[in-house]
């Protein structure tokens, strides 16, 4: 209600003996809020997310994204241990030029860091 839209997500990835450009980043081509994309990478990935949306003016809408995640290299299927904890809270909006987002994400340990996006990546 009251305009709000909630869409969960999850990310799996397995593989073995995987170079490092095949490997697994967290959060994929997003990364993971407050950390660098590519930072946390491994041949096992598990993540779960929900992003919120609700548009404030025209095309623009305001994102906040909770997620949780962990990579690992070798072990069981699904990754072992802690997990990562984090957030991201910003704008977007669907332009011309492909989308663009300006967001500043906080992980767990206090880690944080300004994700900024213009058009898609591939």
């Amino acid at each position: 209600g009251a305009g709000f839209r909630a869409i969960p997500g999850v990310r799996f990835g397995w593989g073995k003996d995987l170079p490092l450009q095949r490997t697994f980043p967290l959060g994929g081509m997003d990364g993971f809020p407050g950390l660098k994309i590519g930072e946390r990478r491994g041949d096992r990935e598990l993540m779960v997310q929900v992003l919120v949306t609700k548009r404030v003016l025209g095309p623009v809408l305001a994102r906040l994204t909770a997620a949780s995640g962990q990579t690992a290299v070798g072990g069981p299927t699904l990754p072992q241990g802690r997990w990562e904890t984090g957030g991201r809270l910003g704008l977007g909006a669907e332009t011309p030029i492909g989308p663009i987002r300006v967001e500043y994400g906080v992980a767990g340990g206090g880690r944080n860091g300004i994700f900024l996006r213009v058009g898609e990546w591939y």
